[in-house]
């Protein structure tokens, strides 16, 4: 769309930044008092690449001059995209406003209640854009809530990239199809790896009447109870018994497993006979979800979080790159 350039603002230089930061303020029309910040630097927009060094910088007589062509070109059009975000938008209507705070004591706190961007990207990259540049300022436990009652709390990167809720799949679960999968298959036959690999296919599909402790419980005991089986069909048939024949024979108390963690169960096996892709990607997921609980309590995920973001904000300044000089239209 066309904008209006109002004015550009370039802050005082404190030789952090190794170019000078600038702001450009665009308008919808000349007539509005609405203005939409462009962040950028007087290098970016007005340099070539002759005249920038980034290792000597800009002389302070070529600096003004640029500052001063920019300033000409207030009161022209550009070609610029022009986006208001609230921050009930950015916060699923959680917050009214954020507040970012300074770790210098004699600043008083930013408090921000919408958005007022001119970009070059569309909307819903700008609205990425913004919701991962705040992010970066959370990590740092800056960034605070501000909800309508007025009470305030810390913003949590969920709030602002919220997970999807899981998928819930439909799979058709033929028990009639399967006759031979019973308690005693269950605890005899069937592969125990077979039950563990469709157990978290199955809790996506409907939820256990057990926890998952008490499923890797029942499986333990089912693994046990075969062992203890074998050993007692060894001991049964050497050749100790049949010299002394009168010996009673060993046996093995017969297991009990709940009705519950047979329904679950079969299930499982069912599911995995049919559906083994489905399955692991089910056990996947569960594992990724049991990794970042860990991370979160060790206090690790802010910093694979943190590196989340600086990757997913180059790759989006990629997909825009040489767009970022804006340049008035051209009239004639």
């Amino acid at each position: 769309m066309r904008a209006v350039l109002k004015k550009i603002d370039v802050p005082r230089h404190d030789g952090f930044w190794p170019v000078h930061q600038m702001l450009m303020y665009f308008v919808k029309s000349e007539e509005s008092d609405e203005l939409y910040r462009y962040k950028t630097s007087v290098e970016q927009q007005f340099c070539t690449k002759e005249e920038f060094d980034i290792k000597v910088g800009l002389s302070d007589e070529l600096l003004e001059k640029k500052i001063e062509f920019g300033r000409s070109l207030v009161g022209l059009e550009f070609e610029v995209n022009l986006y208001k975000f609230m921050v009930k938008d950015l916060t699923n209507n959680k917050y009214v406003g954020i507040r970012f705070s300074s770790y210098f004591f004699d600043i008083e706190p930013e408090v921000v209640e919408e958005y007022r961007i001119a970009t070059y990207m569309t909307q819903e990259d700008a609205l990425i854009n913004l919701k991962q540049s705040i992010a970066m300022r959370l990590i740092n436990g800056v960034v605070e809530g501000i909800l309508s009652d007025g009470s305030i709390e810390n913003v949590t990167k969920e709030i602002l990239f919220p997970e999807p809720p899981p998928e819930r799949k439909y799979f058709d679960i033929p028990y009639d199809k399967f006759p031979d999968i019973n308690s005693d298959s269950i605890m005899n036959e069937i592969s125990t790896s077979v039950i563990s690999n469709g157990y978290y296919l199955a809790t996506q599909l409907k939820e256990g009447k057990i926890s998952e402790y008490e499923f890797d419980n029942n499986v333990k005991k089912i693994e046990n109870y075969r062992i203890k089986i074998c050993e007692a069909k060894k001991a049964n048939e050497s050749l100790r018994k049949k010299v002394f024949f009168w010996e009673p024979k060993e046996t093995v108390e017969e297991l009990k497993l709940s009705q519950d963690f047979i329904t679950i169960a079969k299930d499982c096996i069912i599911l995995y006979r049919l559906y083994p892709r489905e399955c692991e990607e089910a056990r996947n997921a569960h594992m990724k979800e049991i990794k970042k609980r860990v991370l979160k309590e060790l206090g690790e995920d802010e910093q694979e979080f943190r590196e989340q973001m600086i990757e997913e904000r180059k790759a989006l300044l990629k997909k825009y790159k040489g767009k970022e000089v804006l340049r008035p239209i051209d009239k004639q």
